[in-house]
């Protein structure tokens, strides 16, 4: 009830803070034309700007304002500033106001300026994208290859030292279909965007879930426009894949349309090595699955600005997934004594299996005052169902290969239904000098999952109600916030913000007739600061406070069976884990990123695999078993000196310290694996004529040993190659790239324990591909489409 009421104050306070006297005009130059984009704004007695605005494509104005007296300026590059006092105590209409010519000033300003490549914001690094030559004729993932901070390769997008990364267009939070990221960003030219910021850190505006980074796409500003694109992929991995879609993007007045399309059909091999040392045998086992990658997703977005002052929106996202998979598992176990085989246990599996998840998302966005005062609300649903079958038969052989006294055939159900109803709001609320942002969110979440076990050995299904289970788990969160940034001088700014999260979550398993509930209130502070002490340099240090909650699937107690030797279960009593980061950067001449980071995470949970040597049986489980420590410097560097080469550097090294928790069984884990890990990476861009319409690419990454946690992991390293060619004015885009060329992106990791076994373990997921891709654009050109973020974001990331 107390955050509910302080949840209303903050929500009031924008409605009642101000009375309204309207001014408004006309800005032309000498010629009697409208001026766009003109900078109006008003200045009181102390000459502090009060409100402002910008003229339309009319060269009209409209400002609101309280009574009193003030200075009313008119300005704009390479004209005169236009100024008056003017006493308000009634509605003002100045009609057409005349801005002069001021052309000694604007060749001032063009013969001055130069662009700058990245800048330092006090949350946030701002990269200039029409100051890379990528940016000349390509995409979005051609700019975000170029972007410091940012690491694109093989498909795949992650922000420097995070676990995920979400995408926002225009500050607002967007969702991405399934399938759907390359396309995506493919869709949008690199020319049509402005800036791309980077922050490592987010603002107590945004979500507490997840150690992830946010990469923010600024348009340039567009109006009036149709669009659409289409695109196929070619992906040859150990089996063909082909991958299809478009989008369709409309805005004009008052309407903005997104109509986006995805698809793709076929399977990529896995191929998982363990290797397990028992005191008294060698268990050498090889699975090789086939992974089926067959979906079909859409998403439908639609706004309509109701008033210069009120936008309502809706966005709808549905994806159906048929991810099956077929595997075969073969063990030689081996008597160590004599170095003889022992037997051979084989088992073979399918997997069918179906889901399919929609989102509905309703918005509005109300426009306070000409302060920059403003209301957005979302209201969300989001629904995932998901069916699988497992049949899997586990045999056992001689070494003459005669059948041993080992058979039996299961069969596994489950079913998982997840439900999810959230609504959110915002609130801009600028104040004097100081810009303030508040406001709450409340999520609702209910999480079904039933398995069932059947043993048809004999023919019959027999079911087994040991290896049953369902599952019901609820959980429920109220949040509030709010931040405060203020520039001190030309030096010196700062933000700081905090963000209040309850949850509550009730899990209830119905064959152990147990109930789990828990309760918890956490305060997730955000803090930044940033000095600039010349045009050289720009330090900047920023905290932040995270949690981590379990995904669904790591709460979902199905067993997933390799043989009946090894499986792996989720653990529906999985704790969330707090991370506090810490970070200082430094910016050198707009390309030299220098950072230095601290995480300290609680209550941390991953996989667990333990090793039974009284019964053999490997089982993969989560559990909340450590706190962990990593120190680390980071290098992003930009080399730009040959107009026919772009060139980036990303490197790290950090060390990791890792301590068990002492509910944790440590004479079966071992001993905690610390150790000094460094990675770098290199992309290299190539633009082989002056047009810049054929480009080549070399990318290069490795990884030193690696000691966190449980774990030892063995180096790794991988080649990637590309060519890109533009035609038809650059609408027309070919490509072929050629990902991990000497397949070593796949590393051992070793798991030791204190009771004499150890397992060596490798998972190979088919990163070596080749892949031909073609995509033709089309339309008026004049483009800016409007992407919206949605209110259950962080919810349908545990997916």
């Amino acid at each position: 009830m107390f955050s509910f009421k302080l949840f209303s104050i903050f929500f009031l306070i924008s409605f009642f803070s101000y009375s309204q006297i309207e001014i408004k005009g006309t800005v032309k130059d000498s010629s009697n034309v409208a001026i766009e984009f003109a900078n109006v704004f008003l200045t009181n007695q102390n000459n502090e700007i009060v409100t402002g605005i910008v003229t339309d494509k009319e060269g009209s104005f409209n400002l609101s304002i309280k009574e009193g007296t003030y200075t009313l300026t008119v300005s704009l590059l390479g004209y005169k500033d236009w100024k008056i006092s003017i006493a308000i105590n009634n509605n003002i209409n100045l009609e057409n106001i005349i801005l002069i010519n001021n052309l000694y000033q604007l060749d001032e300003v063009v013969v001055k300026g130069k662009k700058v490549f990245v800048k330092r914001k006090v949350d946030r690094l701002v990269f200039d994208v029409s100051s890379s030559p990528q940016a000349i004729g390509g995409d979005l993932t051609d700019a975000l290859k170029v972007t410091p901070g940012v690491i694109f390769t093989n498909d795949n997008l992650s922000v420097f030292g995070k676990d995920g990364v979400k995408i926002m267009i225009n500050g607002r939070v967007t969702s991405i279909p399934s399938g759907g990221l390359t396309n995506f960003l493919s869709s949008i030219r690199s020319e049509d965007v402005r800036t791309i910021e980077v922050i490592t850190n987010p603002p107590a505006r945004f979500e507490a879930e997840g150690n992830y980074g946010l990469i923010n796409i600024i348009y340039k500003k567009r109006i009036n426009f149709w669009q659409a694109r289409l695109n196929s992929r070619y992906i040859q991995t150990t089996y063909p894949t082909y991958a299809t879609g478009g989008n369709f993007s409309y805005f004009k007045n008052k309407i903005s349309l997104f109509v986006d399309l995805n698809g793709k059909k076929g399977s990529e091999a896995v191929i998982e090595e363990s290797d397990i040392f028992y005191p008294n045998q060698f268990w050498n086992g090889r699975t090789d699955r086939k992974d089926k990658k067959d979906y079909l997703s859409g998403r439908l977005s639609l706004q309509y600005d109701v008033s210069n002052t009120l936008s309502l929106g809706l966005q709808y996202i549905a994806g159906i997934e048929n991810p099956d998979i077929r595997d075969r598992n073969t063990v030689d176990i081996i008597n160590i004594a004599n170095n003889a085989l022992d037997s051979i246990l084989t088992a073979n599996g399918n997997n069918n299996r179906n889901n399919y998840n929609h989102s509905l998302n309703a918005y509005g966005i109300i426009k306070l005052d000409t302060l920059g005062r403003r209301l957005t609300f979302d209201i969300d649903y989001f629904n995932y169902v998901e069916d699988q079958d497992r049949d899997f038969e586990t045999q056992t052989f001689a070494p003459n290969g005669d059948p041993g006294n080992l058979f039996t055939s299961s069969k596994n159900l489950g079913q998982q239904n997840i439900k999810n109803y959230s609504f959110k709001t915002d609130v801009e609320y600028p104040l004097g000098k100081f810009d303030i942002d508040y406001g709450g969110k409340i999520s609702f979440i209910n999480n079904d999952n039933s398995v069932s076990f059947f043993d048809v050995s004999s023919g019959t299904p027999q079911f087994d109600n040991t290896k049953s289970d369902i599952f019901d788990y609820k959980e429920n969160t109220q949040s509030l916030y709010v931040s405060a940034s203020h520039k001190l001088n030309e030096k010196w700014s700062f933000k700081i913000g905090v963000r209040f999260e309850n949850t509550n979550t009730e899990g209830f398993s119905k064959t152990l007739n147990q109930k789990n509930k828990t309760s918890y209130s956490k305060l997730f502070p955000t803090a930044y600061l940033m000095f600039i002490p010349n045009e050289n340099n720009s330090l900047s240090f920023s905290y932040g406070k995270r949690i981590k909650r379990p995904k669904y699937w790591e709460i979902n107690p199905f067993r997933w069976y390799i043989n009946d030797f090894s499986f792996a279960e989720g653990n529906p009593f999985l704790q969330p884990s707090f991370k506090d980061n810490f970070e200082f950067n430094h910016v050198y001449k707009n390309n030299l990123t220098t950072i230095l980071f601290l995480s300290v995470t609680n209550n941390g949970f991953g996989q667990i695999p333990l090793v039974n040597s009284d019964t053999n049986i490997l089982t993969l489980t989560r559990e909340n078993y450590f706190k962990r420590y990593d120190y680390g410097l980071g290098l992003v560097y930009r080399f730009s000196k040959l107009s026919w080469l772009s060139s980036f550097i990303h490197t790290q090294v950090y060390y990791s310290d890792t301590q068990f928790n002492n509910n944790i069984d440590v004479s079966l884990l071992g001993q905690e694996q610390n150790g000094t890990t460094y990675s770098i990476s290199n992309y290299n861009t190539f633009i082989f004529n002056k047009k810049k319409t054929f480009l080549g690419e070399l990318n290069f990454w490795c990884n030193s040993e690696k000691q966190t946690g449980l774990y030892q992991e063995e180096p790794s390293y991988s080649v990637s190659l590309g060519l890109k060619a533009l035609f038809c004015n650059n609408d027309l885009q070919t490509a072929i790239n050629f990902y991990d060329v000497f397949k070593t992106s796949n590393s051992n990791i070793t798991t030791s324990y204190n009771n004499g076994i150890s397992r060596i373990a490798n998972v190979y997921y088919d990163n070596r591909y080749f892949k031909v891709s073609i995509s033709y654009r089309f339309g008026n050109k004049k483009i800016r489409s409007r992407k919206r973020r949605v209110g259950n974001k962080e919810e349908k990331n545990r997916i």
